[in-house]
Parts: C-alpha cells; structure tokens; sequence
C-alpha cells in the first residue's frame, strides 16, 4: 500500500501525515502496510519530512512503531523503492542526501533526549482558561462554560495537540457549570462526573487523574448558598471516589480558596455577580496546586498545602497568604 496523493511531487498519505504530526493517521498507515521508503523528488522519506518539521512524536512512531531506521537510505535505495509507484525523480545531489542525513539524525537524537514522556493535560472552564504555566509538558485544555457531559469535546481537541500514549497526569477542573445547570439535582451531576472520569479513564490508561474539588461561590445570598450546599455534596461525593482508587486523586481546592468554609475574598474576582471567577491571585494559586500536583510522587494519596499545613503546624503560614503573594511563575 502506497497512496501517492501529488504525483507532481510524489508525495504520498504518510509523508502528509508525518509532516503535520498527526501521529495516529501515521500509525494507521503504518500498520496498514504502507510503504514507508517512498522518497519525494527531493529525495525526502517521511521521515525526513517528520524530522525537518520538528514532529517529534511522529518521528518516534515512524522510527520505533514503524522499524524505520533513522539512519536515511542511499539515494538508489530510494529511487529502488519508488520504482513501483509510478514516481519519477530529479537527479539529486550526494550532498543533499548527506544534509539529510544528518538532518534526521539530530532530530531523532533530539526526540530521545525531549520528548515528553510525562505529558500533562488540564480540562477546565472559565477560571482554567486564565491559567498560564509556562511548561510545554502541560496542556491546558479549557472553553468557558463546558460541564462534565461535554468532556468528549475536550478530549478531541487534546488530541490535536498531544499523543495520550505520553500522558502521565490529567487534572480535571469541572463542575461550577454543572451546579448552575443542575442546581440541587447532584445525582444528575455526579452521573455526569461518573461517565466523565470513565471517559478520561478509557483514553489515558497510562495517568493519573487528579479530580478537583468544585469551587465554592462567594456571596451570602440564600441562591448562592444553596449553590454551595450543593457543590459541597458533589465534592464530598468525588473525595470518597478518589480514596477507592488507585488512580483518581483528590484535589481539595474548597479548603484553599475558603479556608474556615468562608470564601476568602482576595482570592475571587470582586466584580463577578456570580461570585464564580477568581481574581489574579486565584489563578496563581492554583496554578501553584495544580504544578503541585504533577510535581508529586505517584504513589499514595496526593495531600493540598492545606491537609499538609493541618498535620505540619497550626502555626505554619496558610497556603492562601503564602501563594498570593508569590512572583507567578507565568504571565
């Protein structure tokens, strides 16, 4: 199988693949036979192309899924493995073929020593959305107003940008939407919350899930406080699937943002009516939670500066007054 696209450069569904750094098409066509030692009039393999174009992660799948050397062929190889697909060829120079050579092995060496083999992925909503840490490993994935049935939404659009194969941590941060759709239907929410956790489950079998708490709301209206009874049955509800599991993790953000169960103000945005969105120092805080989190060990359950302060020191500065006053390590 060897689907040439543009016989005018010879140029075939594998080389598109590679090029673009869509590593499942790639895998596809691997694992369907293609040929993979088509070059193109330059004398260029997929390769080539996945390597010249910084696709790191489609060059490992070509060099490791695929068993293609990353050492290039000669260029009669080349010209040999063309001869069936109807290609014709420029006469191109030894020096070109050394170029690229050297091209595709720099850049294999780069994927070894680079690619992220602990990749993190955030799934979020307005708050997460403002969330900037300056990390190529870390992924956030946030659209303002997504609940947790849309997660499948999310989910797509993380696969445009990182190979679940190499995730090893996913914090999900939804909910606060659910709770003003669902208000006191918590079953309905924690249904939602149940497939939700299923579906990132089933796509990154290799991470960790790190579950965050729903934000309580600020304001002391009885609408608002009905809101937060009910995100406090939701979060009660997640807590105790996490200690079930070997794989979920607890993420309590409740006790940083409202410690005394009263919201701490510095930490919302003043000029929301909602009282949902937080301020400037919120987000540096759980910035600092979530780098926390994927900073952790694996193994055991992951404790928030809170639960750690409450076995440390009743005299040990909260992690609220502590973080918000910390250079953010983002803009």
């Amino acid at each position: 199988m060897s689907v040439v696209l543009f016989q005018v450069s010879g140029w075939t569904a594998l080389m598109l693949a590679a090029k673009g750094g869509h590593v499942e098409v790639s895998r596809l066509l691997l694992e369907n036979r293609c040929n993979k030692d088509i070059t193109d009039r330059d004398g260029k393999t997929a390769l080539h192309l996945a390597a010249e174009y910084g696709k790191l992660h489609v060059t490992r799948c070509l060099v490791e899924e695929g068993g293609i050397s990353p050492f290039v062929k000669t260029h009669e190889e080349g010209r040999d493995a063309n001869k069936n697909d109807s290609f014709t060829e420029d006469n191109n120079s030894e020096e070109l073929i050394v170029e690229l050579n050297k091209t595709t092995e720099t850049v294999f060496e780069q994927t070894n020593a680079t690619l992220p083999t602990s990749e993190t992925v955030i799934f979020g909503a307005s708050n997460c959305s403002r969330i900037r840490i300056e990390d190529p490993s870390i992924n956030n994935i946030a659209v303002s107003g997504t609940t947790l049935d849309q997660i499948d939404k999310l989910v797509c659009q993380s696969d445009n940008i990182v190979n679940s194969d190499y995730v090893a941590n996913v914090i999900l941060s939804l909910g606060t939407n659910d709770i003003s759709k669902h208000r006191s239907d918590t079953e309905q929410i924690t249904a939602n919350l149940t497939t939700c956790i299923d579906t990132l489950k089933t796509k990154y079998p290799n991470a960790r899930i790190g579950i965050c708490s729903i934000l309580p709301r600020r304001g002391k209206g009885s609408s608002i406080q009905a809101l937060n009874t009910a995100a406090r049955s939701v979060n009660s509800f997640t807590q105790k699937l996490c200690v079930k599991s070997q794989v979920l993790k607890y993420i309590d953000l409740w006790d940083e943002f409202a410690p005394n169960k009263t919201p701490f103000r510095a930490l919302f945005d003043l000029n929301d009516p909602s009282g949902v969105h937080i301020s400037k120092s919120g987000i540096e805080l759980m910035e600092n939670i979530f780098e926390d989190f994927i900073n952790s060990k694996c193994e055991g359950e992951y404790e928030t500066p809170s639960k750690k302060r409450n076995r440390s020191s009743s005299s040990t500065p909260g992690s609220s007054e502590k973080q918000v006053t910390k250079m953010p390590k983002s803009c």
